[in-house]
């Protein structure tokens, strides 16, 4: 749409606006449509993995992941016979450093938890306190989630987030199952920089 309304400005009406427009877009628009193999490979792998949501060792699952408030992230080795993990990594001043997934098989209806494998890298202390967030396609309006905070240690531990029957943080409608929205593994408020791995997030 801006492509032909810059063009009829430019060439129909003599606009100059019109032609910086209908420029701008030529450039940017490929540099924006040249990742969608990838994320639509990354989807197809999600689907056929359900009702495991990421076990990073396939070659697009970082394409359904999306970095949070000054995070970064970087598929790593998890350790003998684990496969890779999402290594997590931020500090101050960021306030809720993250990663966000999306684009994975919506329906969790008949499953009653969300289960990851996590471990703390690097910290300031002997273990991390980190928090898992879930929204609904609803949630994107209301900004009502479910989530629970956890403690990380050096240690690979498996946490499991209870999902059925959950009523969303400060609100009285329940998570809807049968339209999950997002997936965020967050850190809320670092003293200092901190690397948090994560694997094998599944339903169970």
């Amino acid at each position: 749409i801006g492509l032909v309304v810059g063009f009829v400005l430019w060439r129909g009406h003599g606009q100059k606006w019109g032609k910086y427009l209908f420029i701008a877009l030529v450039i940017c628009i490929p540099a924006q449509l040249w990742y969608l193999p990838f994320s639509t490979m990354a989807r197809y792998e999600a689907r056929m993995t359900f009702p495991v949501l990421a076990d990073f060792d396939g070659k697009h699952f970082k394409w359904l992941w999306k970095e949070n408030y000054k995070a970064r992230f970087q598929m790593v080795p998890g350790g003998k016979e684990r496969g890779n993990a999402l290594r997590l990594v931020s500090g101050p001043p960021s306030s809720w450093p993250g990663a966000r997934m999306t684009h994975f098989p919506e329906d969790w209806a008949g499953y009653s938890e969300l289960v990851l494998d996590v471990r703390m890298v690097r910290s300031p202390g002997d273990s991390l306190r980190f928090g898992v967030r879930i929204d609904d396609f609803e949630g994107r309006l209301d900004k009502l989630w479910v989530q629970q905070s956890y403690y990380a240690t050096d240690q690979w531990q498996t946490f499991s987030l209870p999902i059925a029957n959950r009523k969303v943080l400060r609100g009285d409608r329940y998570l809807d199952l049968g339209d999950v929205e997002a997936l965020v593994v967050y850190v809320g408020m670092p003293k200092d920089s901190f690397a948090l791995e994560i694997d094998n997030i599944r339903l169970q």
